[in-house]
């Protein structure tokens, strides 16, 4: 019995699932090759187990090209076979034709069997075809793999022999010369040229399947010069897909072409291939290639030297750029110097290093000026880089100046007016066009730009996404799969399947970037599991491998809730004027937030006022929901240690609402867990009391700052100390003089508060959790949840310190509690 998986609408939902099933029959291959097989299979489990059986490798972990159509197995043949021989020979001519055919228009079929839309409709083998719009498509996909695979050779053949006969009646030549090539069984280099034009406008316009296809078929007939032009056509073709393997053996013998022109236009494409292929930059060959390649073109006329030398310097400036990525900043350094020097001294026109520029400065490079990394000839000229690595660069650029959002923006729509890489829309505006590999690298930076928001859940399922259709692993060797293993991490506790799969397609293997994100993971899985002596030893392990550059050189939020040496505890003070110099390349907040909470972990008794300030102060002021969440879960497990059970239960409830919002559910749970552990609050509704190490200064707020602060104003909570440096935490360290606080409240909020309410913002401000403050009034946990949101949206405050810091503000003579 055929087994079809339950998911049948995308192939997005299904991949996991197939994942985690042919990894049990100890088969790995790549996300978006999964999604493929799903697809072409009509989610057909067992087919997709049988085909993969039969792949490569390198064609399992999406590094060459599948085969297209799909091979024909005996258990597919089989399935298939009954429908199939309840076709006569014309209709199998007919559906051997719409499977070959390069497009989808309904009336290239119609012109090749020479019938009516009537007629084709009412045929039989029309029935296996669905029609909308002009278009047409197979009704079950494994038909199209069944009817080419049972067809002779001199059956395929005649098909390609009839369209080319209908593309040439219709006046498209450039789909008649496709089919002519793959009917001429004995090669012809004639065809060559054509098809090369074919592939070379085919990868102008961003249709890098279509050009890969065509390079491919240009190689079988090709001999002598035009060979090594096909290689260098298919090669590029098929790095832009993200076939690396097959990118690196078309550009390696291109690279070996007597013609030097075609041989140094291979070069940028095969560092490219190469570094994703192997895990670094091959500098070594880079250096002897360009020495030769430079050498021989000193043969050539201006125009050619100085082709060749814009190649050389291209590839060059590239390979700065990965180097950079890969945290060899040095190397990084004299290659990008290399290739400037190159621009400069044989005056080279039309090409910008903006990219090469940017993506140096982005890893840690040397630091350029905003106005500088425009400055190149091509630019000046008035041809601005609007290349897909431009536009990445640019978006993490905004990213680590604190403007995730302008970067998002930015990968979304694309340049302004990009020359190469725009194509218009069916609305005749502009939009972005990027290849494969470049959505790619689009979408590992646009996930780590929504991780740095905070934005987990929703990062998680855009990065998923991607994943099912483009290789994200191999952007920045290997970040893509850091970034999926970490939001797993955060949003189930544990690393998840399509993380798995892509680090197990990784070409290089497991990277030593990979490797230390694996221990940051399990450090955090840990922790959240509550095995803390095992949190500490690989949080120490992972933060000693960082420390020798064996970590991405962006940052990717991880672990800093807890002090792996205990000695360190003396330094918190200097990590809270930490410069940032040294560690990952991350956006300020995210250091400053890092900071402080480092500060607490380290704290002693005589600091705890200090470095609670300090992080409170912080919190408010975090633009990244994930890092505020992070932050007052510190502040509130530090206040618990130092015996302010009250604050404590404040800042732990934020943080739980917090990481709820975000998607940040085992963060959740293990903040949970914490306030479940905590001694009940105190049932009572006086007005609290001093707690022991709470700070006891003087706390002022002026007329003026007060609105503020009822409106949940960050200002006001990020400023309203008063002159001894006390914090808003020493509202909690106050006594009331008057009638009680219930009356008091009462008299302020009567109007806006309904007296069930008044009782729950009462128990709220007394510190109690919604179960508690449920169990006291003895209503549902939901009915406590809506009167929260109630009181919240009345006095416009979002959460619970803010009611809290209200509360304490209120009446109108506050003095120090007696200590």
């Amino acid at each position: 019995m055929v087994q079809i998986l339950p998911l049948a609408h995308t192939a997005v939902g299904e991949v996991p699932e197939l994942l985690e099933f042919l990894s049990q029959a100890g088969i790995s291959l790549a996300p978006h090759v999964a999604a493929a097989l799903v697809t072409d299979l009509a989610s057909d489990i067992e087919a997709v187990l049988e085909v993969a059986r039969a792949l490569t490798p390198s064609q399992l972990s999406g590094h060459s090209a599948l085969p297209d159509p799909l091979p024909l197995m005996p258990g597919l043949r089989a399935r298939i076979g009954a429908a199939g021989d309840e076709l006569d020979a014309e209709d199998r001519a007919g559906l051997l034709a719409a499977a070959i055919c390069v497009e989808d228009r309904t009336d290239v079929l119609l012109e090749q069997q020479q019938v009516t839309m009537s007629e084709l409709i009412a045929s039989r083998g029309g029935t296996h075809l669905l029609f909308v719009a002009g278009h047409f498509s197979f009704v079950d996909p494994r038909m199209r793999i069944w009817v080419h695979g049972s067809a002779t050779l001199a059956e395929r053949t005649n098909a390609h022999i009839e369209m080319q006969r209908a593309y040439t009646a219709m006046g498209d030549m450039d789909k008649a010369i496709w089919h002519e090539s793959l009917a001429t069984l004995e090669g012809d280099n004639l065809l060559v040229p054509s098809l090369l034009r074919l592939s070379r406008k085919a990868n102008a316009a961003n249709n890098a399947v279509w050009a890969h296809a065509i390079a491919r078929e240009a190689a079988s007939h090709a001999v002598g010069a035009e060979l090594f032009q096909a290689q260098l056509c298919a090669g590029e073709a098929a790095l832009n897909l993200g076939q690396v393997g097959d990118a690196a053996t078309w550009l390696g013998g291109a690279l070996s072409s007597p013609d030097v022109l075609v041989a140094a236009r291979a070069l940028p494409a095969f560092i490219h291939a190469e570094s994703l292929l192997a895990g670094e930059a091959p500098t070594v060959a880079l250096a002897r290639y360009s020495e030769a390649f430079l050498s021989r073109a000193q043969a050539l006329d201006a125009a050619g030297f100085a082709t060749v030398a814009r190649q050389v310097a291209k590839a060059t400036g590239l390979a700065a750029g990965l180097c950079a990525a890969r945290g060899m900043l040095e190397e990084a350094e004299g290659l990008l110097t290399m290739a400037e020097r190159l621009v400069e001294v044989h005056k080279i026109d039309g090409l910008p290093l903006c990219a090469a520029r940017l993506w140096c400065a982005n890893f840690g490079g040397p630091t350029i000026e905003p106005e500088y990394a425009c400055r190149c000839r091509g630019c000046l000229d008035g041809l601005p880089d609007n290349s897909g690595a431009r536009v990445v660069m640019e978006a993490l650029t905004l990213g680590l100046d604190d403007d995730p959002y302008a970067g998002l923006r930015l990968l979304k729509e694309g340049p302004e007016a990009g020359r190469s890489m725009t194509v218009r829309n069916r609305g005749g505006g502009l939009q972005w066009a990027p290849t494969p590999l470049g959505l790619a690298y689009g979408a590992v930076v646009a996930a780590l730009l929504q991780l740095w928001l905070g934005d987990v859940s929703r990062a998680a399922a855009e990065l998923g996404r991607a994943a099912a259709s483009v290789p994200v692993g191999l952007p920045f060797f290997g970040l893509g799969v850091i970034v999926a293993r970490r939001l797993d991490v955060l949003t189930t506790g544990q690393v998840g399947t399509v993380a798995h799969a892509m680090e197990a397609s990784y070409p290089a293997g497991s990277s030593a970037f990979i490797r230390t994100g694996d221990l940051m993971d399990r450090t955090l899985s840990a922790y959240l599991d509550g095995r803390i002596e095992e949190a500490s030893t690989l949080g120490r392990l992972a933060a000693e491998r960082s420390l020798r550059g064996a970590a991405s050189p962006l940052h990717v939020p991880g672990f800093d809730e807890m002090t792996p040496h205990q000695s360190e505890a003396g330094s918190a003070g200097a990590r809270v004027h930490d410069d940032g110099i040294n560690g990952p390349l991350m956006p300020s907040g995210h250091r400053r937030a890092s900071s402080a909470r480092m500060a607490l972990c380290a704290t002693s008794a005589s600091r705890f006022a200090k470095d609670y300030e300090y992080a409170e102060r912080v919190s408010v002021t975090l633009r990244s929901q994930y890092e505020r969440a992070r932050t007052e879960f510190v502040i509130g497990r530090t206040c618990l240690e130092h015996g302010t059970p009250g604050v404590a239960r404040e800042h732990l409830v934020v943080a739980a609402d917090l990481f709820r919002e975000i998607g940040a559910l085992a963060w959740l749970r293990c903040v949970e867990n914490t306030l479940s552990n905590m001694p009940e609050p105190p049932s009572h509704l006086d007005a609290p009391t001093l707690e022991p190490d709470i700070p006891t200064e003087t706390v002022t707020i002026s007329a003026a700052a007060a609105p503020r602060v009822a409106a949940g104003s960050k200002e006001a909570l990020a400023h309203s100390s008063g002159p001894q440096g006390g914090s808003l935490a020493s509202a909690k360290s106050v006594n009331v003089r008057g009638d009680g606080p219930l009356q008091r409240f009462r008299q302020a909020w009567g109007e806006q508060l309904t007296e069930r309410e008044m009782e729950v913002a009462m128990l709220v401000v007394d510190g109690a959790s919604n179960r508690q403050v449920a169990a006291q009034l003895h209503v549902s946990v939901r009915t406590v949840e809506v009167h929260v949101g109630r009181i919240f949206a009345k006095l416009s405050v979002r959460s619970r310190v803010e009611l809290s810091v209200l509360a304490h503000r209120m009446g109108s003579e506050w003095i120090p509690a007696c200590t």
